[in-house]
This record gives structure tokens, C-alpha cells and sequence, in this order.
């Protein structure tokens, strides 16, 4: 993958739901804009450019001096009368990624609509994670899983508590699935950011970078209490060669959509030696 290369996350604007009016290529013209290498996509952005041949978006990128840092699949991945549908859904995903050698397979945390049978949905989640990395890696497509302390409207996360992240880790094969730790998403599952990067660096095949503050609200980068300076000097002592995702959910993403996500690139950028 080269040294430690700077994207963008689309949640920015997914997360706007209906008042964004704009296309996937007004994102990556902002993204470009701000100066970020690469562009981390979920299908909801991605849109019909997923049925189109992937040469079309792969343009769109060029066109911008980006790449494709990563796709994300999101699932509750827990049902045990649906594991086909989701390996076909992975190997579809599979199929595009082949024409964008840099991009990692992103497996969302999983939700779930209550803690009943708990164990066994989460056994039922790892299966499916360690399937698709197995069919991924016959094809050299790198994945790792995202856990999340959110999910939508009357589902609970699946991965949002020390023991739940340890368990995942435990239960999925290290061969062919690796760890996505979001900083914002790890300190709200009570996690130490420094504790669980020496402890799963081995694991780690992709990373987001997320502000939040004392009370569990995200804020611009630099302005909570993830320490960024740390995390990046640990990564560039392990000679860290991959991707960091900036991802900006505060409000004032909210209001200035382009505006926060060009300061998250100039703080790290300026500030961190990247």
C-alpha cells in the first residue's frame, strides 16, 4: 500500500439524509478540493454507480487524483436464515473491488433488534465475517470489521463494549479478517485508545479517526479528547502502511459539510508530520 495515505468518509454527507441534494460527484469534488488522497465510500453514496461497470467510478476518482480507499458493507450479519444472502452480497462487493487494488472490504459492526439469544447472533456475525474474509482472500481483497456504538432506529449495536470488542477479535480468524477501530466509536465503548491499538496492532488493516468529547459527542477533529498526536506516532513507530480515514460527524459537519471536513485534512496534515 506505500506510507500512511489520508481519506475522507461519505458518512459526512449520508448522514444529512434528505436535506443533502447533492450528487456522489459533488462529494468527491469537495473531497479532492480539501486535498485528501482517497475517498471511503458506503452504497448509500456509492449509489448506481455500484450497478454501473466499476471503470465508471474508477474514473470519477482519477479524474480527481483520488482512490478508493474503501467500500463498506453494512448488515446486521447475525441471521442464520440469511448467511447466503450475505456471502452473495460479499462476493459481489468482491467482484467490484478487484479494479481498485488499494481499497479495503469494509463488514460493518452489526445490529441487532433486541439482546435475546445474544451469544448466539454474535457467534452466527463472526461466521459470516470470517466466510466472506475467506472467499476475500482468495482474491487478494484485504477486510477488516468496523465496529460501531450506533445503529439505526430500534436496533442495538453488536460490538460496543470492551468484552464485545475482545470477543470479536477472539471469534474471527486473524488469516483473513482484520480490525477497524474507529477512535470516536473505541472511546465510546469504554475501550483506552492507547490499550487497544498495542493490543491489536497485529489486527489493524485500516483505521478511522474520529473526535468526541468528555460527554459521548462528536466534535471536529482536535477539539475532544482523542489523542490524535499519540495514536499517529504509534502508528508511524509500527510503520503503519495504510489508510487513515478521516470520518466527521460533529454538528458543525452538519452545517458546513465542506468546510469540516477540509479542517479535519489541515489538522492532520499540519499538525502530525503526514
Amino acid at each position: 500500500m506505500g506510507e500512511i495515505k489520508i481519506g475522507c468518509q461519505s458518512y459526512s454527507w449520508q448522514m444529512l439524509g434528505d436535506e443533502w441534494k447533492g450528487t456522489l460527484i459533488d462529494i468527491l469534488d469537495a473531497v479532492a478540493y480539501a486535498g485528501y488522497e482517497g475517498f471511503e465510500c458506503t452504497l448509500q453514496i456509492l449509489d448506481d454507480y455500484y450497478n454501473k461497470p466499476p471503470t465508471k467510478f474508477k474514473e470519477a476518482l482519477t479524474q480527481r487524483n483520488l482512490e478508493l480507499a474503501a467500500l463498506c458493507l453494512g448488515f446486521r450479519f447475525n441471521e442464520p436464515d440469511k448467511i447466503e444472502d450475505k456471502l452473495v452480497a460479499g462476493k459481489r462487493m468482491i467482484n467490484y473491488l478487484k479494479h481498485f487494488p488499494a481499497a479495503v472490504l469494509l463488514l460493518s459492526g452489526g445490529k441487532t433488534s433486541s439482546r435475546n439469544e445474544f451469544d448466539e447472533k454474535f457467534t452466527t456475525m463472526c461466521k459470516v465475517y470470517n466466510k466472506i474474509g475467506q472467499i476475500a482472500k482468495e482474491e487478494s481483497i484485504i477486510v477488516g470489521v468496523h465496529p460501531s456504538s450506533e445503529s439505526p432506529p430500534n436496533t442495538l449495536p453488536m460490538i460496543n463494549s470492551v468484552e464485545e470488542y475482545d470477543k470479536l477479535l477472539e471469534q474471527t480468524d486473524p488469516n483473513v479478517v482484520g480490525f477497524i477501530p474507529d477512535t470516536g466509536h473505541v472511546v465510546r465503548a469504554g475501550y483506552d485508545v492507547k490499550e487497544l491499538f498495542k493490543k491489536y496492532y497485529d489486527r489493524i488493516v485500516h483505521v478511522h479517526l474520529k473526535d468526541i468529547d468528555v460527554e459521548n459527542r462528536w466534535r471536529i477533529m482536535g477539539e475532544g479528547i482523542v489523542n490524535f498526536k499519540w495514536l499517529v506516532d504509534f502508528l508511524k513507530d509500527k510503520k503503519y502502511k495504510g489508510w487513515l480515514i478521516l470520518e466527521e460527524e460533529s454538528d458543525f459537519a452538519a452545517e458546513k459539510t465542506r468546510e469540516a471536513v477540509r479542517l479535519n485534512y489541515q489538522f492532520i496534515k499540519k499538525n502530525f508530520g503526514l
